[in-house]
C-alpha cells in the first residue's frame, strides 16, 4: 500500500494498478476482487486511492485538467475517435512492435484531424474496436491470457494519452 500510494504521486497512471492487479488475478489466477480473501486488499487500495484524489484535489485548482483541449470545439464525435484510433496505431501500437519511430512529441501540428473519408483512421477504429472487444469477452469469459495482454497497454495510456476522443 505504500508503495502504490508513492507510485501514484509520482506518475499519475499508476491510479489503474488495482484494475491491472484485480485483472491479473482474474485471468491468471481466477481470483475474484470482491471475494473474502481479496476484498480487504482491494478495500485498502480504494481508501489509498480516494486519498490520493482528496489531496490532489486540494493542491491542484483544476486537477483533472489536461491542459489545452486537442480538439477544436465542434469537431464530431465519429471525427474524434477516427483520430485517435489512428493516432493509436500509428503513434503507439506500430512504434512498439516494430521498434521503430516511438516519440514523446505529440503536438497537434504533429497530427492531424482524420476525415470521414481516410479509410486508413476506419481500418485503425474497426481494428482496435474489434481487438479490444474480443479481448473484453475472451479476459471476462474465457480469462485468456492473450486478452490481458491486448488490454493492458490500452489501460495503462488512457490517464497520459492526452489525446481522448471525449
Amino acid at each position: 500500500l505504500a508503495a502504490y500510494a508513492l507510485a501514484l504521486f509520482s506518475k499519475e497512471h499508476a491510479i489503474l494498478f488495482p484494475v491491472f492487479l484485480a485483472l491479473g488475478e482474474w485471468i491468471f489466477a481466477g481470483r475474484k476482487p470482491w471475494e473474502k480473501p481479496r476484498r480487504g486488499l482491494y478495500l485498502w487500495l480504494g481508501a489509498v486511492t480516494a486519498i490520493y484524489l482528496m489531496m490532489r484535489g486540494q493542491a491542484l485548482q483544476r486537477p483533472f485538467d489536461g491542459g489545452e483541449p486537442y480538439f477544436a470545439s465542434g469537431v464530431p464525435i465519429i471525427v474524434r475517435a477516427l483520430t485517435v484510433a489512428r493516432f493509436w496505431v500509428e503513434r503507439y501500437l506500430w512504434p512498439s512492435a516494430a521498434g521503430l519511430g516511438l516519440a514523446d512529441d505529440f503536438s497537434r501540428p504533429l497530427i492531424p484531424d482524420s476525415g470521414m473519408g481516410d479509410w486508413r483512421a476506419w481500418a485503425c477504429l474497426l481494428g482496435l474496436g474489434s481487438l479490444f472487444a474480443a479481448a473484453s469477452v475472451q479476459a471476462l469469459r474465457r480469462r485468456a491470457h492473450w486478452a490481458f495482454w491486448a488490454l493492458l497497454p490500452a489501460l495503462f495510456l488512457l490517464p497520459t494519452a492526452h489525446v481522448l476522443p471525449f
